[in-house]
């Protein structure tokens, strides 16, 4: 353990320069001597290139090894490993199996040895050493358990995923429902946002748009950018919510903010033609551009006509007959005609 939390310092320099070198040092010598915290790590440390060459085979290894001693963490990645078949036949009944393995625990054993740190702490021999040692021991339980559950509330989620899309599991849009729901409860926001979808189109669940807006909002507060703008789609729309363009306008930013490539599209769109904020050719031409840059057509063939008629930018033919080109050949028909 000591070994491992040696390696954990040394990787986000606390206490020490951060030597990523010395980090996988370390949680070598803590995974030869079986350690399943380091051996998870040591998984994390080849799959991203973390102080070693990049080896998904190594990372692969070193996850089997630590979800068969139990842990959530690596259960979790050796899931996503056999779902996308990452270094391993991909095999979707397996992935299903951990997810499921990882998310039907009920955290007894980090719960456990959390506990008995506070114990061994408590135990000390002195007041000002039992104070201290009672501080850490519980600042360490509640990350313990936070990280834990946190991983696992998103294990239910994935569940949830595969029985909808039928990954290695039957396809069953009941059971991905209460699983959507029962993550969605303890605030994992990709769930919430499935909720939304169940609620909004009936998958699993009787229609019910008001609660579609409900979920989309508790996810859309979790700073989830599908989830924003799904509520400005909603708003726009008049989706189980009076129609308020200015309201769509301020979720369509708030995601494209955070990066969702249709927002942005639409959000050109909304300065392009006045929808829910004053009209702004220019901001539209920056959005258009943004969203054009990473293939949306749509906003591809718009990019092309403000630069063939001159529209928050300099008119410029050559440059709108090469962004129709790209709409075109990604089969957005407008761009075609």
């Amino acid at each position: 353990m000591a070994q491992n939390e040696l390696a954990l310092l040394y990787e986000n320099g606390k206490s020490i320069k951060k030597d990523l070198r010395e980090a996988v040092y370390w949680y070598n010598k803590a995974a030869e001597n079986e350690n399943e915290f380091a051996q998870c790590n040591l998984g994390r440390c080849y799959q991203l290139g973390i102080g070693v060459k990049k080896d998904e085979t190594k990372a692969f290894e070193y996850y089997k090894k630590s979800a068969e001693k139990e842990n959530i963490d690596a259960q979790f990645h050796l899931s996503e490993c056999y779902e996308l078949g990452i270094e391993i036949e991909k095999d979707e009944m397996k992935a299903f199996e951990y997810y499921k393995e990882s998310a039907k625990k009920e955290y007894n054993i980090s719960h456990d040895n959390a506990a008995l740190l506070l114990k061994n702490n408590l135990e000390c021999e002195n007041n000002e050493s039992i104070s201290n040692s009672y501080a850490i021991a519980m600042d360490l339980y509640n990350k313990v358990v936070k990280n834990v559950e946190t991983l696992a509330w998103f294990n239910l989620y994935n569940l949830g995923r595969c029985y909808e899309l039928g990954i290695g599991v039957k396809k069953d849009v009941i059971k991905a429902f209460e699983y959507y729901k029962k993550s969605a409860e303890k605030e994992n926001a990709d769930a919430q946002l499935q909720l939304g979808y169940c609620y909004e189109d009936g998958k699993g669940i009787g229609k019910d748009l008001k609660k579609a807006i409900y979920w989309y909002n508790e996810a859309a507060n979790n700073v989830n950018e599908l989830a924003q703008y799904n509520l400005g789609r909603c708003y726009q729309l008049g989706i189980g919510v009076e129609k308020n363009e200015t309201k769509a306008f301020e979720y369509i930013k708030k995601s494209a903010e955070n990066d969702y490539v249709e927002a942005q599209f639409q959000l050109g769109f909304c300065y392009e033609f006045e929808k829910g904020v004053k009209k702004d050719e220019y901001k539209a031409f920056e959005y258009y551009k943004k969203s054009a840059e990473k293939e949306h057509n749509g906003a591809q063939c718009s990019f092309g006509y403000l630069y063939e008629n001159g529209e928050g930018t300099e008119k410029d033919l050559e440059k709108a007959i090469y962004w129709y080109n790209k709409a075109a050949e990604n089969e957005n028909e407008i761009a075609q005609y």
